[in-house]
């Protein structure tokens, strides 16, 4: 049987009818101490004390049975409705003994039906809750009736000035009235607030399953397309491993023709096969990005988790990049302190995601131009900034920088050759890093890469491990 939200809800609402009988046990100890004891009522204590001990005994029972239904994931709604019905019934005739043992019709407590007609109505329909409010007049009546005629013992609380007051039928009628339309209109009104939420909370109900189930399907869809871009990153990197080898194979032979090791070559000849090997070169570098991509992609470079100095990255990162920096007269600085925290990743990605941004801050700075790169503690990451004096990203095109073979027109027009797979490749490590990329560029004044990457963890001394001595 399928467990619905409205079964858990009333299975709660029982369970916090019990937590109030156990107060209302209490209460009812707690007031016949102060009556007697404060307000010298001749009420029966004794009879009384014995109730609160019976509602605490028989409350035991039901808090075990629910207990029990409980851990046995027992959900069944009926169930539940009929142990509702029962234990408001139950205290209904508690509730009447206490009156009978504390004054009866004349204890102005009677009131106290009451709560039990707001819980039924909480708990239960409005047709079983009028059920209840007829049972507790019902119970009012045959206690009134019984000590009127003397068939029990009518206990005097001395409250009223005449004694018999219990008698007067003007009295009787008058109180039971009262109490009757009390009850009833109580019912009725608690029922349609009651029924209105029921509704709302139906709804509520209905729409929470149905964004459950456009969840699941959410996630299966989810799950497929992640394998089929795993499908599709495998097998890229597949074509691409088979192409590299064959491909550089070819650029090699042909520099080997170039370089003249196998002969003089006639002018024309030797520019043929010199845009031959410029173009052999670049499906070179284009497979090796595509590779690349494939493998940041299946996170095969992030799959190491280390401490990494960004200044060691930088330093090495100036190194391969500064001939191509030098031949352009550009300057190329290095401005990240050496104390500055070590982030957690992978070495090899991280040097491969600072040596694109610096290539390609170097590929699009003019020539005199400067790139530098500077770092920065901010909270618990660490900023990695790449900025230029280059052509900049024109604002509408910077949404798209990072697409795969992206590249903007007045990139285009400014260096010819280039795969557009640099910054994808870029965008690919950082998020296997679990680390966010901002740009900030201006067309003709130059952009910055900042790039934020989580810090790797202090041990409790506070030193970092990578800068721990060996």
């Amino acid at each position: 049987m399928r467990v619905t939200l409205q079964d858990q809800e009333l299975a709660e609402r029982i369970g916090w009818l019990i937590s109030l009988r156990w107060c209302a046990a209490v209460g009812v100890a707690s007031l016949t101490t102060f009556a007697k004891l404060l307000f010298h009522l001749p009420i029966a204590e004794g009879p009384l004390y014995t109730i609160s001990l019976i509602i605490l005994g028989y409350n035991a029972v039901f808090y075990a049975l629910y207990r029990h239904w409980l851990k046995t994931q027992f959900l069944v709604s009926s169930a539940y409705v009929a142990f509702a019905h029962v234990q408001i019934a139950v205290d209904l005739v508690c509730l009447t003994l206490v009156l009978h043992f504390a004054g009866g019709i004349e204890n102005p407590l009677i009131f106290y039906f009451l709560f039990h007609m707001i819980i039924a109505s909480i708990l239960l329909s409005r047709k079983a809750s009028f059920a209840h409010a007829t049972l507790a007049v019902g119970l009012v009546i045959t206690m009134a009736s019984m000590e009127a005629t003397g068939l029990v013992r009518h206990v005097e609380l001395g409250i009223w000035r005449n004694p018999s007051l219990y008698r007067d039928p003007k009295f009787f009628a008058v109180m039971l009235f009262a109490l009757a339309t009390t009850l009833y209109l109580s019912v009725f009104m608690a029922t349609s607030i009651t029924q209105k939420l029921r509704q709302r909370e139906k709804e509520i109900i209905d729409l929470s399953e149905a964004l459950e189930a456009k969840t699941e399907q959410l996630e299966k869809a989810y799950s497929e397309l992640r394998e089929l871009e795993m499908a599709k990153s495998r097998y890229m990197r597949k074509v691409s491993h088979e192409l590299r080898s064959p491909i550089a194979a070819v650029q090699s032979s042909l520099r080997v023709v170039l370089d003249g090791l196998t002969g003089q070559l006639p002018p024309k000849a030797e520019e043929m096969i010199a845009r031959a090997e410029s173009r052999t070169w670049s499906l070179l570098k284009l497979v090796n990005d595509l590779l690349t991509l494939s493998r940041a992609r299946e996170v095969k470079l992030l799959e190491r988790r280390e401490p990494v100095s960004l200044h060691e990255v930088a330093e090495r990162v100036a190194g391969l990049q500064a001939a191509r920096a030098h031949g352009k007269n550009i300057t190329l600085q290095v401005k990240i302190p050496q104390d500055l925290p070590p982030i957690m990743g992978d070495p090899e990605a991280v040097e491969q995601m600072m040596t694109n941004l610096t290539a390609n801050a170097i590929k699009y700075t003019p020539e005199g131009g400067t790139v530098t790169l500077s770092a920065q503690k901010r909270n618990s990451t660490v900023e990695l900034r790449v900025s230029d004096t280059g052509i900049g990203i024109p604002e509408e095109e910077i949404p798209n920088i990072f697409n795969e073979f992206y590249r903007a027109p007045n990139a285009r027009e400014f260096a010819k050759e280039g795969t557009g797979l640099g910054l994808s490749i870029v965008k690919s490590i950082v998020d296997g890093l679990q680390g966010s990329i901002q740009v900030e560029s201006t067309v003709g004044k130059g952009t910055t890469f900042i790039v934020s990457l989580p810090m790797a963890h202090q041990d409790p001394a506070g030193e970092s491990p990578a800068h721990k001595e060996v």
